[in-house]
């Protein structure tokens, strides 16, 4: 069934809460901390066609290093980038539950999420607003659209400023989590539970400086308390190539069954597949937890999505997918999670930031619409070919 648009005035005036937020929103998308948006570099150097050159060759270059190796069957994932913790309590649950039905389309077999801890403290706290408490509401019923399709659902909680607060110490973050983290299996009923997403990152938004011994404490307890809610929920941690310290730490906890990856810069391939091997032999399930091209001039991941949307690089989107799925086939990853999965939906001639209001806008309605692009198309191809039936 045709999911009953939104009106006109109704998108316009989402938008504008959505726009409204992003002063609060830009710390927690941006990578860097100590950059403002607009003092970061851009990563196409005022020329775009190089840029898909240069990656373009890169991605050749890992095709022709993992072309003739035997591939496993791959289970596929998308994030749902408008459930984030900043976003979700602005976006209509109607869309939410439309974005999932359309990656359910395309054949996935879960749906990522990365919501904040906030809300669930606050309302531990007895200090939750109605927005939060609406929030976990909305979280609540959005998870069970997901499951009702058999799809499984992945939380990688984030810490986010604008919903989670300041902090003076990483003990405050701990203690939320140890609270939140339960309460979160009890409204998601997660299928995995990410416990540490890119320690780096979040450590940077915290404005702290967080050892790789700290964040494997923190692995460790928050896993021991999220299977205390719930043995079924298989537990991960991990993050990008530039954090080995952190992620050998994590590689060696018993307690985790899953290593994750986000892989945004192919020139950590070689670090990604050493790091891979170590999980394997630890006996840990491997998750490509996010994956995009790079989009980012001053780190290795592509939040915030400088011109993802743009319709110039939606054929190199393809490629990195189709990449990259061949790249995780080989290497005996469980599952590959593109991030931008907006692009599925809308690609614009101008413009097109991964969060820019006026290109969230467009997508909103073509999700409404029940339009695809291209790349969802060779998403739902790719998933044919190497699809695991099970995970």
């Amino acid at each position: 069934m045709m999911p009953r648009p939104l009106g006109t005035l109704m998108i316009a005036c989402l938008v504008t809460l959505i726009a409204a937020a992003y002063p609060a929103a830009a710390t927690p998308i941006v990578r860097d901390e100590q950059a403002t948006p607009a003092a970061r570099p851009s990563v196409y150097g005022g020329n775009p066609p190089r840029y898909i050159d240069n990656i373009s060759a890169q991605l050749d270059a890992l095709n022709a290093a993992t072309q003739d190796k035997p591939t496993h069957p791959l289970a596929f994932s998308a994030n749902l980038v408008y459930a984030a913790g900043f976003l979700a309590p602005r976006i209509p649950l109607e869309v939410l539950e439309s974005y999932a039905d359309a990656l359910a389309q395309a054949g996935v077999n879960r749906i990522d999420i990365n919501p904040s801890p906030g809300p669930w403290a606050h309302q531990l706290a007895g200090t939750a607003s109605d927005t939060e408490l609406n929030t976990i509401q909305k979280y609540g019923m959005l998870a069970a659209h997901i499951h009702a399709q058999g799809l499984q659902l992945s939380l990688n909680p984030e810490y986010t400023p604008s919903t989670d607060g300041r902090l003076d110490a990483f003990a405050q973050w701990k203690t939320e989590a140890l609270a939140a983290y339960p309460a979160m299996v009890q409204t998601f009923q997660p299928d995995v539970f990410v416990v540490v997403h890119e320690p780096t990152t979040m450590s940077g938004r915290m404005g702290l400086s967080v050892s790789p011994d700290e964040w494997a404490d923190f692995a460790q307890a928050t896993t021991q308390v999220v299977k205390a809610a719930s043995l079924a929920i298989r537990c991960g941690a991990g993050g990008l190539s530039f954090e080995q310290q952190y992620l050998r730490a994590f590689i060696a906890l018993p307690t985790l069954d899953i290593f994750t990856v986000d892989i945004y810069n192919l020139g950590g391939i070689p670090t990604y597949t050493d790091l891979l091997n170590s999980a394997k032999a630890s006996g840990k399930a491997i998750v490509v937890e996010e994956t995009w091209r790079t989009t980012d001039a001053s780190a290795t991941n592509g939040t915030p999505g400088e011109l993802v949307g743009n319709g110039m690089f939606a054929a190199l989107d393809s490629k990195w997918l189709d990449t990259l799925a061949h790249y995780a086939a080989v290497q005996g990853v469980e599952t590959i999670t593109p991030f931008w999965s907006v692009t599925f939906f809308r690609y614009v001639p101008e413009g097109g930031n991964g969060l820019d209001p006026r290109y969230t806008q467009q997508v909103i309605a073509a999700i409404q619409a029940g339009e695809r692009t291209d790349t969802f198309n060779t998403y739902a191809a790719i998933i044919a070919q190497y699809r695991m039936t099970t995970n």
